[in-house]
C-alpha cells in the first residue's frame, strides 16, 4: 500500500447528522440477512455508532483528495478506544458486504504504511458528492487524552509520547481542554476564500494539507515535564497560511485577530520586575525597521531563548540586516540588558508554559461570555463584533498573571474578497444554517442488493 498523508481513521470525530440514517439502514439490512442471530439493543447501538465513525472517516478522506483512510486493526490498538476490535471488525464487514467500502488488510508490521486500508467504493463516493463539503455537529470523544507529555530521545532522534501522569493539576487542565473543545465543535469555522484556493488547501497544493474537521485542541508538554511547553495544538486554523487567516469566518461572521506582542520577552521582563520596550524587535537606526527585518529579528531572538547556545542566522539574512553575526549578538544584549542572561539557556519552553496558561484563561473567560474564540498560541481570533471583549480579556488576564501591561496588536485584516467562485463556502455555510435551525437534512439510499425502508426505528430502540 502507498505511504502518504491519508486520514488516520482512529482520530476521526463522528458526524451523526450526516450518517446516522445510512448507518441505521445498514444495521437493519445486516440484521435482515442474519435473522437467526440475536443481538442486544446495546450491541446494535454500538454497531451503528461504529458505522457512523467509519463513514465519517471515509467522508473526510474523500474531501481531502484521498479515496481511502487507514486503520490499524491490531487488537492492542483498540485499548481505551471508543469502539472495540470486535464491533469495528463487524462494522467493516457490513460496509464491505454493502458495497460501500473495500478493505485491504495489511501484512503484520508497524507504522502507517503497513496499516489496514479502508477504501470507499464508487457507490459511497457518489453519496459523498451529494452531501457536498458540509458542516455537521461533531460527536466529541471524551476518552481521548488531551494532555500529552513528550520527551526527545537523542538516540532515536525523535520525540516519544510518555504516559500522562495523574494529579489534581493534570485533571484540572484536562477538564478545561475538554470544555474548550466541546464549545469549539459547536461553531462552523471556515475560510471565506474561493473554491480554487479551498481545493488547494484540502489537497495540499499550497505546501499544507488541511483537514477542516480538525477543530479540537491538545496541550502538548515538552522535556517529559508538565511545566515545560503546554501550548494548545491541533485545529486546522493553526496550519492555515498567515496571509489567509484574516478570511476565517465563524458562523459566517467576519473575524478579527489580536496578538500579544513579544510574548516571550515580555514574560522575561515581567519576571525581572521590569516593563519591556514597546517593540522588542525594533533595532533602528542600526538595523532598518521594516516588516522583513522585524520578522527575522523576532525569529532570531525566540531561537536564542530556545537554543542551548548561540543561534546563527543564514548568511543571506545577516546580509539583509546589514550586520555581522557578532554585532547582532551585541545589539540584542544592548537592547535587552535586563534579560540578556536568559539567551542560550533554553528557557523558551518554560515561557511557553506561562503563555499557555494565559491562553487557557483567555479562552475560558471568553467562552463563559458565549464568545467564540480560536487560539493560535499567543494570538486569538473572534468575531469582529467581539473585538473589544477580546482586547479587554487579553489585557486583564496578562496583567493578572505577570504584573505588567501587555502590548496587544491587531493582525491586519482582509480588505476585500478574493476573486473566484464561492460555491463550496456557500454550501458549507448553508448546511450550518440548516443544522442550526431544524437539524441536518436526511436522505434515504439503496444499500447493497436489497432495498430497505428509510423510516427505520432500530437507532431509537
Amino acid at each position: 500500500m502507498k505511504d502518504n498523508t491519508r486520514l488516520f481513521a482512529q482520530n476521526t470525530l463522528s458526524s451523526p447528522e450526516l450518517f446516522d440514517s445510512l448507518a441505521n439502514e445498514l444495521v437493519v439490512w445486516h440484521l435482515s440477512g442474519h435473522s437467526g442471530r440475536g443481538m442486544s439493543i446495546a450491541t446494535i447501538q454500538h454497531l451503528q455508532n461504529a458505522l457512523i465513525w467509519l463513514l465519517s472517516a471515509l467522508y473526510e478522506a474523500f474531501y481531502r483528495g484521498d479515496g481511502s483512510t487507514i486503520l490499524p486493526l491490531g487488537k492492542s490498538n483498540f485499548r481505551g478506544c471508543k469502539f472495540g476490535y470486535r464491533v469495528t471488525s463487524s462494522a467493516l464487514k457490513i460496509l464491505a458486504e454493502g458495497d460501500l467500502a473495500r478493505i485491504h488488510v495489511a501484512s503484520p508490521g508497524v507504522g502507517e504504511s503497513t496499516a489496514t486500508e479502508i477504501e470507499s467504493t464508487a457507490r459511497l463516493r457518489r453519496r459523498f458528492r451529494r452531501i457536498g463539503f458540509t458542516w455537521s455537529n461533531r460527536s466529541y470523544d471524551e476518552t481521548r487524552e488531551v494532555i500529552v507529555l513528550r520527551q526527545k530521545d537523542d538516540f532515536l532522534n525523535e520525540k516519544l509520547t510518555l504516559p500522562t501522569p495523574e494529579s489534581p493539576t493534570i485533571q484540572k487542565m484536562r477538564t478545561q481542554v475538554h470544555e474548550i473543545n466541546r464549545m469549539t465543535l459547536q461553531w462552523a469555522v471556515f475560510p471565506y476564500v474561493p473554491d480554487h484556493i479551498l481545493r488547494r488547501l484540502i489537497c495540499g497544493g499550497v505546501n499544507v494539507q488541511l483537514n477542516f474537521s480538525s477543530m479540537t485542541y491538545r496541550r502538548i508538554f515538552a522535556n517529559g515535564r508538565i511545566d515545560h511547553g503546554g501550548r494548545f495544538y491541533g485545529p486546522w486554523w493553526q496550519q492555515l497560511p498567515k496571509r489567509l487567516r484574516p478570511f476565517i469566518r465563524i458562523n459566517d461572521e467576519p473575524t478579527v485577530e489580536l496578538d500579544f506582542g513579544g510574548t516571550a520577552l515580555t514574560l522575561l521582563y515581567a519576571a525581572a520586575g521590569k516593563q519591556p520596550p514597546a517593540d522588542p524587535y525594533d533595532f533602528s537606526p542600526e538595523i532598518a525597521y521594516c516588516e522583513t527585518n522585524r520578522s527575522i529579528l523576532k525569529r532570531y531572538i525566540n531561537a536564542l531563548l530556545n537554543a542551548p547556545a548561540s543561534y546563527w542566522l543564514g548568511r543571506d539574512e545577516y546580509s539583509k540586516l546589514g550586520v555581522s553575526r557578532n554585532r547582532l549578538l551585541e545589539l540584542v544584549a544592548q537592547k535587552h540588558p535586563a534579560v540578556k542572561n536568559a539567551f542560550g539557556t533554553q528557557i523558551g519552553v518554560q515561557l511557553q508554559y506561562s503563555d499557555s496558561k494565559i491562553a487557557s484563561r483567555v479562552m475560558l473567560e471568553l467562552l463563559a461570555m458565549n464568545i467564540p474564540v480560536l487560539c493560535i498560541h499567543d494570538s486569538f481570533i473572534v468575531p469582529q463584533c467581539s473585538r473589544e471583549q477580546l482586547r479587554r480579556t487579553m489585557f486583564t488576564v496578562f496583567r493578572e498573571f505577570t504584573g505588567v501591561e501587555p502590548v496587544i496588536k491587531q493582525v491586519p485584516s482582509a480588505a476585500q474578497m478574493i476573486a473566484g467562485k464561492y460555491y463550496i463556502y456557500d454550501r458549507f455555510i448553508s448546511s450550518y444554517a440548516r443544522a442550526a435551525t431544524d437539524g441536518h437534512p436526511r436522505s434515504s439510499s439503496l444499500v447493497g442488493p436489497r432495498k430497505v425502508s428509510s423510516n427505520l426505528e432500530y437507532g431509537s430502540t
